[in-house]
């Protein structure tokens, strides 16, 4: 006789461990069915004028992509040029300006490879393409802007953290966060949060303009109860 969820919970003592099993069957099923989707259905790319993105600046930008057009344009280019002092610069045909967006949008919106394709006329095996590599060169270029302050920086930090809310000596806001992710293949249970959802640990520091300047990522999510 089959059981329903809270019968199994009472036979399995590791709730947490139930709820991975039914997240990754739950996966494992869609992905058998998208497969035998796309035989009967191939993606069929929707017209899009892309130069509306290219375009577009002000707030309606920051909104979308989480920064001002200006941190865009200066990100686009350490990008590009670490990508070309490096040899991994991909597919020039396509304008790179509209690889970054594609990435940035699945990484700001926490949206799907295949949501971003239908808004960028594209499809969801090109935006991954893109996706890999800009990611891997954000990777590498990380410690070249996440930095700790110099000695310099941390006395004119502490003044203006003082003079904002009169608490002497301080260099940095830290705090915590769950980062969510796909359930990973192994040891997918240790990943699951007191919200039965998948994440690793996020530790952040930032200094008194926002900047972040220390970041630690990837600790199992079951291992604390943050934010």
């Amino acid at each position: 006789m089959a059981l329903n969820l809270e019968e199994l919970l009472l036979l399995i003592d590791d709730e947490d461990a139930v709820f991975a099993a039914i997240h990754n069957y739950l996966n494992i099923v869609a992905a058998i069915l998208d497969e035998q989707w796309r035989e009967y259905a191939p993606w069929v790319n929707i017209g899009v004028n892309v130069a509306d993105w290219q375009g577009m600046q002000g707030l309606a930008f920051q909104r979308h992509f989480r920064m001002s057009r200006e941190v865009f344009d200066a990100l686009q280019e350490a990008v590009e040029s670490h990508l070309r002092e490096t040899g991994k610069m991909r597919r020039e045909q396509t304008d790179f300006d509209l690889c970054l967006m594609m990435s940035l949008w699945v990484v700001m919106n926490m949206d799907t490879f295949k949501n971003t394709a239908l808004l960028f006329g594209t499809s969801p095996g090109v935006v991954l393409y893109h996706y890999k590599y800009i990611i891997e060169a954000l990777r590498v270029m990380a410690p070249q802007f996440i930095t700790w302050p110099s000695p310099e920086e941390r006395v004119q930090i502490k003044q203006k953290f003082y003079d904002i809310g009169g608490y002497p000596g301080v260099v940095g806001c830290i705090d915590g966060m769950h980062t969510y992710i796909t359930a990973p293949l192994d040891e997918a249970p240790a990943y699951v949060n007191r919200h039965h959802s998948h994440s690793v640990l996020t530790q952040a520091v930032v200094d008194d303009q926002l900047l972040i300047r220390d970041l630690y990522v990837g600790e199992p999510g079951s291992l604390c109860s943050v934010g």
